[in-house]
């Protein structure tokens, strides 16, 4: 019997197979209603070095403003208005603390713009390269 790989069933497919045998469904939103008064959405995504992004050509104060935004706008596509954001950066042993202070600068500056009122970060090693995981949650009222 052949293992199946993720290149023959697609990373769609394996995330559908992946939850047969749950409670739960793939690709739904994650949404939830308060007590009649607010839709709260939460969003996020892990950005890799050299998967989605290449140090050689991201400054990294742009980097950081970037991937806010790109969460950002998952929110703004729920209609949601931006409330909290959670930031994890995986740090390996090639960046030094002031280029992770450049990268934290453009993550501020996006999330002054775009109005969090809170933002929390977490700093962690890594075995290689640059990894940013950020959780974005927003409000939005019952229409």
């Amino acid at each position: 019997m052949t293992e199946e790989t993720f290149s023959d069933l697609g990373r769609v497919e394996a995330i559908a197979r992946l939850y047969e045998g749950t409670p739960y469904k793939p690709f739904e939103n994650n949404r939830f209603e308060t007590d009649g008064k607010a839709v709260i959405s939460s969003y996020s995504r892990t950005f890799i070095e050299g998967i989605d992004f290449d140090l050689t050509y991201f400054p990294l104060k742009h980097l950081g403003y970037k991937c806010v935004t790109a969460v950002t706008g998952e929110l703004y596509a729920g209609f949601a208005h931006p409330r909290t954001m959670d930031i994890r950066l995986g740090i390996s042993a090639k960046l030094d603390f002031a280029q992770i202070k450049e990268v934290w600068e453009g993550a501020v500056s996006a999330a002054r713009e775009h109005g969090y009122k809170n933002v929390n970060l977490d700093l962690i090693p890594s075995p290689n390269g640059l990894t940013i995981s950020i959780s974005a949650t927003g409000e939005t009222s019952i229409l």
